[in-house]
């Protein structure tokens, strides 16, 4: 057992009490920031959230600029965790009109069960105050009822009261609102499990204290000033947020006692095989129980969700041909493998031993996913995507030359078809050129899709290569053709075409901010970004990945105790770097425009917009819903139902092996080397597409351009062991699993895909 010296435990015990002390106060000024808590059919709180605190309230309707609800003999307004309100005043609207209409001439409004005021009916559309005292003060959770008379007109088979049309609380007076004792206790558990897996990752208290009270501060900034407000059940889907983070911090404090264990630190196959088991083992209960969690707190029960599938299982006894199929391709490529190791020795390339391992890889990579979905789903099921009226093809037709499809693009936009409407002209143009050259059909455009998705093997292949060489280039090519994101995602229209540049233009700028990397490296960095940002606005993801990239180019040129300029000199080649390729999209795009009238900032702003009416739809007054979260509860909603998707494509064996890097690149303290740029990098894209709010779902695939990246990382994992037959035989092992994985979600779920 390890002891902390008592010195240690005092420094710990005090920084804890400074988290719960500054949460405390946080929270006090949280509730007492004034804030009015609003609920009405329109932009500002989202139908899910209306369905939360509204209960027995009819369909939302329209009645000239107002959209209303019908309200029954009892309807309920309740609101968690608003806290202790010693006054606070109600402001409620009213169409009187309608009231009149049904011959309703009042509504009564209780507060927690108390009776509070009347409400005369009057003509118009009418606004209520009503100051309410000691019903708010003496519990945290508030429920408003209003009842009425009711009657059913001969066109509706419902009781009809009144029509409610918004609500508004909003604390007044001098006195404290006192927090509720449940938004208390999360926002501890929040501050204390995320100081915790801070601490966990090697982290100083000073920066953890820092990170959090920046955290605290810019969300109370954000409240008080009205950017942001809190919503409705904003704690709902908090707790599955919280156990995972805590489960995650107590896993990486049992990984690194473990690592420090004697008798496992030499790398003998015996260490490595428990480890790995472990892991596996740890990670099957969080991915697991994760999903369980979910799907208590979310109110779905049973099936896979928040995965982007249903339980469909497709039994069928030729399930053999695509198993055996991955069996020859697996003994084969551990066959190549070998030869490769043998045969390179001190050689950096030899094409004829190269060639074979390479072109094996490309052809498991085309042909594995479409004989596995074609033999369990059908032989149809691969051209359905490119069929269905909403893809990408569904609008060639309508064009006769390329000219016409970049000038005219943002202008016929809101009239393409679903995917093409919020999708940059990459995809429409490229079917366009294949139909000219080959002629119209799914079948033809659909195989090209499938081919052209095989170049995200070169990016896992280009990247392990120059961070390992030859061998762990086609390590990582061969782990990432039986990972389920490609086995899953190759055999559907573009997506995987898209993930393929957007990983080829990742592994370029990482290329480019390296030491030594020329001029030549950074445009074609910018070049690669340029060309996925024709095809998918995911691309501009690719920012985080940057922002990392840089930070990790500055810290490895960074002489240890240097000052501020050797700071600022470390900071010139990346920066150069990261200049000219941004510069070269700019210039592109740029080019692009004087040549055809493509306007790309106008693309963008038009495809966000119709991809807000398309993933959230509009209100009751056909106004576009707005795109990023306009609330914390909707922020936190998609928290934990986005991430355990992504994480479970990786498997227990795919997240044991990145672990492992992670965690070893954190606790070994020596020189940065490019597998860290590589690891924190790919780190911080995912934790800013998570944290980022611009995603609701379908993460899996949407942020499946991560998996050649990751594969990297994994060959880099698997490949130890003190002799060539303990690496292959774990090569062995990882290849099958992944392949079994990918079998199992292609037979029992239905992907959409």
């Amino acid at each position: 057992m390890i002891r902390l010296p008592e010195q240690e435990w005092l420094k710990s015990l005090l920084f804890g009490l400074f988290i719960v002390l500054g949460t405390l106060l946080a929270t006090l000024i949280g509730y007492n920031l004034g804030f009015t808590h609003h609920l009405a059919g329109d932009q500002e709180v989202r139908p899910w959230e209306l369905q939360r605190a509204m209960q027995n309230f009819h369909q939302e309707e329209v009645s000239g600029n107002y959209a209303f609800f019908w309200t029954q003999a009892e309807s309920h307004i309740c609101l968690q965790a608003l806290g202790r309100i010693p006054q606070a005043r109600v402001t409620l609207v009213f169409l009187g009109d309608g009231a009149a209409l049904l011959g309703h001439t009042e509504a009564h409004l209780l507060v927690n069960g108390e009776p509070l005021a009347s409400l005369p009916m009057l003509a118009g559309a009418r606004r209520y105050h009503v100051l309410v005292g000691p019903q708010l003060s003496g519990q945290d959770d508030h429920c408003f009822t209003l009842t009425s008379e009711t009657a059913i007109l001969p066109s509706h088979s419902r009781p009809l009261g009144v029509p409610f049309v918004s609500f508004d609380l909003q604390p007044v007076g001098s006195e404290l609102v006192m927090p509720a004792r449940e938004q208390l206790l999360i926002n501890l558990l929040v501050a204390l499990v995320c100081a915790w897996l801070l601490r966990a990752f090697g982290l100083p208290r000073w920066l953890v204290g820092l990170m959090l009270f920046g955290t605290v501060v810019a969300l109370l900034s954000l409240i008080g000033a009205g950017f942001l407000i809190v919503g409705v059940a904003v704690n709902r889907m908090l707790p599955p947020v919280i156990g995972g983070l805590a489960v995650t911090a107590a896993g990486i404090a049992a990984a690194r006692r473990w690592a420090l264990h004697p008798r496992l630190t030499d790398p003998w196959s015996g260490g490595l095989l428990a480890r790995d088991l472990a892991g596996m083992a740890f990670w099957s209960i969080v991915l697991w129980g994760g999903i369980e969690v979910i799907q208590f707190y979310s109110g779905h029960t049973g099936g896979v969700w928040p995965l982007k599938a249903n339980l469909y299982p497709a039994y069928t006894p030729l399930v053999v041909v695509p198993i055996a199929l991955f069996a020859l391709w697996i003994g084969l490529v551990l066959v190549q493998v070998r030869r490769v190791e043998d045969g390179l020795g001190t050689t950096p390339a030899n094409w004829r031993i190269l060639a074979p391992p390479l072109l094996l890889i490309f052809i498991g990579a085309l042909l594995l996913p479409v004989v596995l979905k074609g033999t369990v789903r059908g032989w149809e099921s691969l051209y359905t995507t490119f069929a269905n009226e909403y893809d990408y093809q569904h609008d060639v037709p309508r064009f006769n030359d390329a000219l016409t499809i970049l000038r005219d693009y943002v202008a016929l936009s809101p009239t393409l078809s679903h995917h093409n409407s919020n999708h940059p002209p990459g995809s429409l143009l490229l079917l366009w050129g294949v139909v000219q050259i080959a002629g119209p059909g799914v079948v033809v455009t659909s195989w090209v899709a499938m081919l052209l998705g095989c170049l995200a093997v070169l990016a896992a292949v280009w990247l392990g290569w120059q961070l390992g060489g030859p061998l762990l280039g086609l390590l990582a090519g061969a782990i990432f053709v039986v990972m389920p994101g490609h086995q899953i995602y190759n055999v559907t229209s573009m997506d995987a075409l898209f993930s393929a540049l957007i990983a080829l233009g990742a592994v370029g700028f990482l290329l480019a901010l390296e030491p030594k990397a020329g001029l030549g490296k950074a445009v074609l960095s910018g070049a690669l970004i340029a060309l996925a940002l024709f095809f998918t606005y995911t691309a501009t993801q690719l920012f985080f990945l940057g922002v990392v990239t840089f930070i990790f180019a500055v810290l490895r040129a960074y002489p240890p105790g240097g000052g501020w300029q050797h700071l600022l000199r470390s900071m010139g080649h990346p920066l150069r770097q990261g200049l000219i390729s941004a510069a070269t999209i700019l210039l592109l795009y740029l080019l692009l425009y004087v040549a055809t009238g493509f306007n790309v900032v106008e693309a963008v702003r038009k495809a966000s917009a119709l991809n807000s009416i398309a993933m959230h739809g509009v209100d009751s007054m056909y106004r576009p819903l707005p795109f990023l979260p306009p609330s914390m509860a909707t922020y936190t909603d998609f928290l934990a139902p986005n991430i355990a998707p992504f994480l479970w494509y990786f498997a227990p064996w795919g997240m044991t092996a990145l672990s492992a890097v992670l965690l070893s690149r954190i606790f070994q303290h020596r020189k940065f080397e490019f597998l860290d740029s590589i690891v924190f990098a790919l780190a911080g894209v995912v934790l800013g597409m998570w944290l980022s709010g611009l995603f609701i779902r379908e993460v899996e695939r949407v942020w499946a351009f991560t998996y050649p990246l990751t594969a990297v990382l994994i060959a880099y994992h698997v490949w130890q062991g003190p002799s060539q037959a303990v690496r292959l035989w774990r090569l062995g092992l990882f290849l099958a699993l992944f392949s079994a994985q990918a079998v199992l979600m292609r037979t029992w779920l239905y992907t959409f895909w």
